[in-house]
């Protein structure tokens, strides 16, 4: 193998403005600097080049996954959800079941070094949209506890689910920044399910909590019964 050293390379006199180096079938070896798998080269303002590690961070990250089996409920209370590194949380329910017939899923949140979920600090509004029998319609609906009142401890996500074989819900939950302890942590959400009757529907959700303490854990849980089965996803947003 021939070496050429040297401290520059320019195309020739008269020559193109391209410098070309290699073919299509040859490879390019460039060892200098720290080399590594996955590495790329980056030029700095003067043109100088070295080798960079492409950033693996995401804007959103999977922090967990609860799969409940006949439980009473699935507790988050992982410090480090709740800490600054995370701007809101975003949680995804995906096949909820309940052991009960005509349940809510509902969720509570916790303040405090051991979360306390007792609080009636909840304020909440509940919208309902059905999506089929007779007719299409939108609802408020305040029938369901945590329902578009303010000083209780709790919030419904999704109303009267069926426990048959193939009913179930899905959805999500979206916390904003709710380890701050200067501001409320407000939520919204959206999820759609099978209710007890054979109606489809589709739920929307919003409010916030009532105090500015930072929130340390959120509890989800079937308003009576245990959960059957299905999948809680945890995502921290940066």
């Amino acid at each position: 193998m021939s070496k050429v050293k040297t401290d520059a390379i320019e195309t020739r006199a008269g020559g193109t403005s391209v410098l070309t180096i290699g073919t299509a079938t040859q490879t390019i070896k460039l060892p200098g600097g720290t080399p590594g798998a996955g590495k790329f080269l980056q030029s700095d303002a003067d043109g100088d080049a070295s080798w960079a590690t492409v950033s693996t961070t995401s804007d959103i990250e999977l922090l967990n996954t609860y799969e409940p089996s006949g439980v009473a409920e699935v507790v988050v209370d992982t410090a480090a959800y709740f800490s600054s590194t995370y701007k809101g949380l975003k949680f995804k329910f995906i096949n909820m079941h309940p052991v009960t017939d005509n349940v809510h899923l509902r969720f509570q949140l916790g303040i405090g070094a051991t979360p306390v979920y007792t609080g009636a600090n909840f304020y909440t509004n509940f919208g309902i949209m059905q999506s089929n029998g007779g007719t299409n319609w939108w609802q408020y609906e305040s029938s369901y506890g945590g329902s578009g009142a303010w000083g209780v401890d709790f919030a419904t996500l999704f109303k009267e689910i069926g426990n048959d074989t193939d009913e179930s819900v899905g959805g999500e939950l979206e916390l904003f920044n709710p380890g701050s302890s200067t501001f409320e942590t407000v939520y919204q959400s959206l999820c759609s399910g099978h209710l007890y009757h054979d109606y489809m529907l589709t739920c929307f959700g919003g409010g916030g909590y009532n105090v500015s303490d930072a929130i340390t854990g959120i509890r989800f849980y079937f308003n009576s019964g245990n959960i059957d089965s299905g999948i809680i996803k945890v995502y921290g947003l940066r």
